[in-house]
Protein backbone atom coordinates (compact mmCIF):
# COMPACT_ATOMS: atom_id res chain seq x y z
CA UNK A 1 0.00 0.00 0.00
CA UNK A 2 2.82 2.59 0.82
CA UNK A 3 4.49 1.96 -2.37
CA UNK A 4 1.08 2.74 -4.03
CA UNK A 5 0.24 5.28 -1.89
CA UNK A 6 4.15 6.87 -3.12
CA UNK A 7 3.09 6.33 -6.96
CA UNK A 8 0.08 8.04 -6.83
CA UNK A 9 1.95 11.01 -4.70
CA UNK A 10 4.63 11.67 -6.94
CA UNK A 11 2.53 11.97 -10.03
CA UNK A 12 0.43 14.77 -8.26
CA UNK A 13 3.62 16.75 -7.94
CA UNK A 14 4.75 16.43 -11.32
CA UNK A 15 1.54 17.40 -12.77
CA UNK A 16 1.51 20.40 -10.82
CA UNK A 17 4.93 21.17 -11.27
CA UNK A 18 4.87 21.42 -15.03
CA UNK A 19 3.31 24.74 -14.81
CA UNK A 20 5.08 26.02 -11.27
CA UNK A 21 8.28 24.41 -11.03
CA UNK A 22 9.19 26.86 -8.70
CA UNK A 23 6.52 26.87 -6.43
CA UNK A 24 6.47 25.94 -2.69
CA UNK A 25 5.68 22.09 -2.21
CA UNK A 26 2.56 21.23 0.54
CA UNK A 27 1.99 18.15 2.13
CA UNK A 28 -1.32 16.51 3.17
CA UNK A 29 -3.03 13.85 3.61
CA UNK A 30 -6.59 12.10 3.46
CA UNK A 31 -7.71 8.89 4.93
CA UNK A 32 -9.37 7.52 2.31
CA UNK A 33 -8.30 4.04 1.14
CA UNK A 34 -5.82 4.83 -2.62
CA UNK A 35 -8.50 3.12 -4.77
CA UNK A 36 -11.92 4.92 -3.36
CA UNK A 37 -14.08 6.61 -5.11
CA UNK A 38 -13.39 9.37 -2.65
CA UNK A 39 -9.56 9.54 -2.99
CA UNK A 40 -9.72 9.72 -6.50
CA UNK A 41 -11.87 12.57 -6.80
CA UNK A 42 -9.95 14.15 -3.91
CA UNK A 43 -6.63 13.76 -6.06
CA UNK A 44 -8.00 15.22 -8.96
CA UNK A 45 -9.70 17.82 -6.98
CA UNK A 46 -6.45 18.48 -5.47
CA UNK A 47 -4.37 18.20 -8.29
CA UNK A 48 -6.92 21.10 -9.90
CA UNK A 49 -7.08 23.08 -6.94
CA UNK A 50 -3.10 23.18 -6.70
CA UNK A 51 -2.20 24.05 -10.20
CA UNK A 52 -4.50 26.77 -9.77
CA UNK A 53 -3.23 28.35 -7.04
CA UNK A 54 0.25 27.91 -8.38
CA UNK A 55 1.79 25.56 -5.33
CA UNK A 56 3.04 22.10 -5.40
CA UNK A 57 0.94 19.28 -3.25
CA UNK A 58 1.43 15.77 -2.51
CA UNK A 59 -1.55 13.16 -0.86
CA UNK A 60 -0.50 10.62 1.59
CA UNK A 61 -2.51 8.30 2.67
CA UNK A 62 -2.87 7.82 6.35
CA UNK A 63 -5.56 6.84 9.31
CA UNK A 64 -7.58 9.73 10.62
CA UNK A 65 -5.92 9.81 14.07
CA UNK A 66 -2.33 9.73 12.43
CA UNK A 67 -3.06 12.76 10.63
CA UNK A 68 -4.75 14.84 12.78
CA UNK A 69 -1.45 13.98 15.11
CA UNK A 70 0.77 15.25 12.36
CA UNK A 71 -1.02 18.33 11.65
CA UNK A 72 -0.64 19.13 15.21
CA UNK A 73 3.33 18.42 15.11
CA UNK A 74 2.98 20.52 12.24
CA UNK A 75 4.50 17.53 9.80
CA UNK A 76 1.65 17.73 7.75
CA UNK A 77 0.33 21.13 6.42
CA UNK A 78 -2.92 19.92 5.41
CA UNK A 79 -5.70 17.51 5.97
CA UNK A 80 -7.95 16.57 3.11
CA UNK A 81 -11.95 15.35 3.82
CA UNK A 82 -12.54 16.78 7.40
CA UNK A 83 -16.16 18.13 9.40
CA UNK A 84 -15.85 21.79 10.28
CA UNK A 85 -15.73 20.50 13.77
CA UNK A 86 -13.06 19.23 13.50
CA UNK A 87 -11.13 22.39 12.93
CA UNK A 88 -12.69 24.22 16.13
CA UNK A 89 -11.91 21.19 18.44
CA UNK A 90 -8.35 21.14 16.96
CA UNK A 91 -7.55 24.84 16.71
CA UNK A 92 -6.58 24.08 13.17
CA UNK A 93 -8.00 26.63 10.33
CA UNK A 94 -10.68 25.05 8.07
CA UNK A 95 -10.87 26.06 3.99
CA UNK A 96 -14.41 27.30 4.48
CA UNK A 97 -15.31 25.53 0.72
CA UNK A 98 -16.05 21.96 0.54
CA UNK A 99 -13.92 19.61 -1.21
CA UNK A 100 -16.20 16.74 -1.39
CA UNK A 101 -19.48 15.98 -0.80
CA UNK A 102 -20.48 12.58 0.47
CA UNK A 103 -23.37 10.49 1.74
CA UNK A 104 -23.63 8.12 4.67
CA UNK A 105 -25.21 4.71 4.35
CA UNK A 106 -25.91 2.16 6.53
CA UNK A 107 -24.65 -1.56 5.07
CA UNK A 108 -26.71 -4.10 6.79
CA UNK A 109 -27.60 -7.97 6.36
CA UNK A 110 -30.43 -8.95 4.02
CA UNK A 111 -32.54 -10.42 6.34
CA UNK A 112 -32.27 -7.02 8.71
CA UNK A 113 -34.85 -4.31 9.64
CA UNK A 114 -34.87 -1.29 7.77
CA UNK A 115 -31.95 1.41 8.64
CA UNK A 116 -32.53 4.08 5.89
CA UNK A 117 -32.51 6.70 7.78
CA UNK A 118 -30.74 7.77 11.36
CA UNK A 119 -34.43 7.06 13.10
CA UNK A 120 -34.43 3.38 11.51
CA UNK A 121 -30.80 2.79 12.75
CA UNK A 122 -31.71 3.60 16.06
CA UNK A 123 -35.10 1.70 16.07
CA UNK A 124 -33.98 -1.45 14.77
CA UNK A 125 -29.96 -1.73 14.97
CA UNK A 126 -28.19 -2.29 18.05
CA UNK A 127 -24.76 -2.94 17.41
CA UNK A 128 -23.13 -0.27 14.76
CA UNK A 129 -19.56 -0.29 13.49
CA UNK A 130 -17.60 2.63 11.48
CA UNK A 131 -14.38 3.48 10.80
CA UNK A 132 -12.48 4.43 13.71
CA UNK A 133 -11.77 8.09 13.57
CA UNK A 134 -14.58 8.95 12.38
CA UNK A 135 -15.70 11.48 15.03
CA UNK A 136 -19.07 13.07 13.29
CA UNK A 137 -20.28 9.00 12.90
CA UNK A 138 -19.11 8.06 16.74
CA UNK A 139 -20.68 11.12 18.30
CA UNK A 140 -23.77 10.67 16.14
CA UNK A 141 -23.96 7.21 17.49
CA UNK A 142 -22.89 7.92 21.30
CA UNK A 143 -26.23 10.69 21.47
CA UNK A 144 -28.92 8.30 19.88
CA UNK A 145 -30.70 5.56 21.92
CA UNK A 146 -29.08 4.08 24.94
CA UNK A 147 -29.49 0.62 23.33
CA UNK A 148 -27.32 1.60 20.19
CA UNK A 149 -23.51 0.58 20.98
CA UNK A 150 -21.16 2.14 18.09
CA UNK A 151 -18.12 0.20 17.76
CA UNK A 152 -15.11 1.42 15.81
CA UNK A 153 -13.24 -0.78 13.32
CA UNK A 154 -9.78 0.10 11.82
CA UNK A 155 -11.23 0.51 8.01
CA UNK A 156 -13.82 0.51 5.41
CA UNK A 157 -13.35 -3.45 4.53
CA UNK A 158 -12.93 -4.51 8.11
CA UNK A 159 -16.57 -2.45 8.57
CA UNK A 160 -18.35 -5.02 6.29
CA UNK A 161 -16.81 -7.73 7.51
CA UNK A 162 -18.43 -7.72 10.92
CA UNK A 163 -21.60 -7.53 9.72
CA UNK A 164 -21.37 -10.27 6.72
CA UNK A 165 -19.52 -12.13 10.30
CA UNK A 166 -22.48 -11.32 12.51
CA UNK A 167 -20.32 -9.61 14.98
CA UNK A 168 -22.20 -5.90 14.39
CA UNK A 169 -25.61 -5.15 12.86
CA UNK A 170 -24.91 -2.33 10.66
CA UNK A 171 -21.84 -0.83 9.43
CA UNK A 172 -21.80 3.04 8.73
CA UNK A 173 -19.69 4.28 5.73
CA UNK A 174 -19.78 7.46 3.49
CA UNK A 175 -19.54 7.01 -0.68
CA UNK A 176 -15.93 8.22 -0.14
CA UNK A 177 -14.52 5.59 1.69
CA UNK A 178 -16.18 2.32 -1.11
CA UNK A 179 -13.95 0.92 -2.94
CA UNK A 180 -13.89 -2.19 -5.24
CA UNK A 181 -13.21 -4.78 -2.16
CA UNK A 182 -15.98 -3.26 -0.99
CA UNK A 183 -18.60 -3.30 -3.81
CA UNK A 184 -17.34 -7.40 -4.05
CA UNK A 185 -18.60 -7.99 0.01
CA UNK A 186 -21.95 -6.10 -0.99
CA UNK A 187 -23.75 -9.07 -2.30
CA UNK A 188 -24.51 -10.63 1.46
CA UNK A 189 -25.28 -7.16 2.69
CA UNK A 190 -28.18 -4.40 1.89
CA UNK A 191 -26.67 -0.67 1.29
CA UNK A 192 -29.20 1.30 2.38
CA UNK A 193 -29.90 5.12 2.81
CA UNK A 194 -28.52 7.56 2.03
CA UNK A 195 -29.12 8.31 5.92
CA UNK A 196 -27.50 12.29 4.50
CA UNK A 197 -25.10 14.30 3.06
CA UNK A 198 -22.04 15.64 4.32
CA UNK A 199 -20.14 18.75 3.12
CA UNK A 200 -15.88 17.87 3.61
CA UNK A 201 -13.56 20.46 4.24
CA UNK A 202 -9.20 20.76 3.69
CA UNK A 203 -8.30 22.05 7.26
CA UNK A 204 -4.66 23.42 7.29
CA UNK A 205 -2.82 23.72 10.49
CA UNK A 206 -3.08 26.80 13.19
CA UNK A 207 -0.77 29.58 12.12
CA UNK A 208 -1.15 29.06 8.04
CA UNK A 209 -3.62 31.75 7.04
CA UNK A 210 -2.06 32.36 4.31
CA UNK A 211 -2.39 28.79 2.90
CA UNK A 212 -5.98 28.66 3.81
CA UNK A 213 -6.72 31.85 1.85
CA UNK A 214 -4.96 30.89 -1.05
CA UNK A 215 -6.70 27.20 -1.09
CA UNK A 216 -10.12 29.01 -0.68
CA UNK A 217 -9.53 31.42 -3.30
CA UNK A 218 -8.42 28.80 -6.15
CA UNK A 219 -11.29 26.61 -4.93
CA UNK A 220 -13.79 29.53 -5.47
CA UNK A 221 -12.20 30.19 -9.07
CA UNK A 222 -12.82 26.62 -9.97
CA UNK A 223 -16.33 26.12 -8.23
CA UNK A 224 -17.47 28.94 -10.41
CA UNK A 225 -16.21 27.82 -13.61
CA UNK A 226 -17.85 24.43 -12.91
CA UNK A 227 -14.39 22.10 -12.29
CA UNK A 228 -15.89 20.41 -9.81
CA UNK A 229 -18.98 19.18 -11.09
CA UNK A 230 -16.88 18.08 -14.57
CA UNK A 231 -14.87 15.89 -12.14
CA UNK A 232 -17.72 14.34 -10.59
CA UNK A 233 -19.61 13.50 -13.66
CA UNK A 234 -15.85 12.33 -15.11
CA UNK A 235 -15.58 10.01 -12.46
CA UNK A 236 -19.14 8.65 -12.30
CA UNK A 237 -19.00 8.42 -15.98
CA UNK A 238 -15.77 5.58 -15.19
CA UNK A 239 -17.49 3.85 -12.22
Amino acid sequence: MLARSCRAMAVLVLTCSTAVSAAPVYSFANSYPEDSLGMIYIQRHMQAICKEAQIRCTITELPLRRSQAMLANRTLDGDIGRVPGFARQSGNILVDTPVITVSTYAFTRADAPAAASWEQLAAHQRSVAYRRGVYVYQKRLESMAATLRPHDVPDSVSCVEVVIRGHDDACLLDSGAITPAIKARIPPLVMQGPLEAMDLYIVVNAGNEKLARTLKSAMDRLRARGVPQQLERELQRAK
